[in-house]
């Protein structure tokens, strides 16, 4: 094939024939009499196909250009695509359990208002806290089932449906099909039976019809806001804010509660990824903003702690315990943080109305919220 070499000031500084090689982590450029060029997939920002041409603009800026490829040109764009997306899977990531291995299908991902935003052929691959769609030409999508809100199967067809809007359809699943749908049922129910149990370990006097609905906003521990809980239960709202006293962040809470507005708090709470011997952990988010002349706002504030309780084998040590040195299994304190996030540029903030900033706040809450549970 061909390329140039753009720096990041459009300028060109090598070009030429070339050969390119592509493996599980380096796209290599291989001039004729030239200087070897490797890129780190992950320095690729994106892959961009027109006109038979590859651009891939990068992370430094450099613009790389690949032409006269060839009847080598889909193939070629199609492995590193694939490539380039599980080096970023992998990195984002960070080695999370795969449930069900790649399944081939057919995909179309549709937005909130029902337009069509991609579709093609694609691998799904099932993750323990999300589904990744693979497709063979661009980049993968990544959906939290904490954000599904319905799944429908029929007639080989899987639907899937986000709180969100956004829409999936999977189809032509071949014999791969009553194994994906049965796991995909096992990890979406399973999740849902945690959110009860936790619900019901927090406030045993829930009633049946509120343990319900309470469960689906709070799902895979997803952290709801003050006026979604209390339409379901206000009782509910009062024993998040009481566990929060007993993890030693109660101070902070109260201070932060203060400054913040109240019925766009969120509170969450989450078991850990070792189950019995971690516990669970509750986290909140407080806004902070429709007073610049106060001096300060414009932000979100975050804290997490893990909630008091020993340990299922530090119990068992405690029990079989025979003497002082045995019977005394203290849990230590874990270091707690308050993380900030801005809402909104700073010369944007204060021409701003409170009704703007609602929107913006809600949106935000809800990026903040999907990346803690990634």
């Amino acid at each position: 094939m061909s390329y140039t070499l753009q720096d990041e000031n459009s300028k060109q500084t090598a070009s030429g024939e070339c050969k390119g090689a592509v493996s599980k982590q380096y796209l290599t450029i291989i001039p004729k009499f030239g200087t070897v060029l490797p890129f780190h997939l992950r320095e690729i920002e994106a892959l961009e196909a027109a006109g038979f041409k590859l651009t891939l603009p990068m992370f430094s800026k450099e613009k790389l250009v690949l032409f006269n490829l060839g009847h080598c040109f889909e193939d070629f764009q199609r492995v590193l695509g694939n490539l380039r997306n599980e080096v970023i899977i992998k990195d984002l990531l960070m080695n999370e359990t795969i449930i069900k291995l790649d399944v081939n299908t057919d995909f179309t991902y549709t937005d909130e208002k029902g337009n069509e935003k991609q579709k093609g052929p694609a691998r799904i691959r099932l993750y323990e806290t999300g589904m990744v769609i693979i497709p063979q030409i661009g980049e993968f999508l990544r959906v939290s089932y904490s954000d599904i809100n319905n799944v429908s199967e029929r007639d080989y067809t899987v639907k899937v449906g986000t709180e969100r809007g956004d829409g999936f359809l999977f189809q032509r699943m071949g014999s791969e099909y009553d194994s994906f749908v049965k796991q995909f049922s096992m990890i979406y129910d399973e999740l849902q039976k945690k959110a009860i149990s936790s619900l019901k370990a927090l406030y045993p006097p829930i009633d049946s019809v509120s343990l319900r609905k309470a469960a689906a906003i709070m799902r895979e521990g997803k952290a709801a806001k003050r006026a979604q809980i209390e339409a379901v239960n206000p009782k509910l709202w009062m024993e998040l804010e009481k566990r929060i006293t007993s993890t030693g962040l109660n101070e902070p809470y109260a201070f932060l509660k203060e400054l913040g507005v109240p019925e766009k708090t969120a509170i969450g709470f989450k078991r850990g990824l070792m189950g019995d011997l971690t516990g669970e952990y509750i986290w909140f988010l407080i806004p902070i903003y429709g007073a610049p002349d106060k001096g300060y706002g414009n932000s979100i504030a975050m804290e997490a702690a893990e909630i008091p309780g020993k340990p299922k084998e530090a119990e068992e040590e405690k029990a079989e315990g025979t003497d002082e040195t045995k019977g005394t299994v203290e849990k230590e304190t874990t270091g707690k943080a308050t993380y900030l996030f801005r809402m909104v540029g700073r010369r944007e903030y204060p021409g701003l109305t409170n009704g703007q900033l609602d929107s913006n706040v809600d949106e935000l809450i809800k990026v903040i919220i999907d990346v803690c549970l990634t």
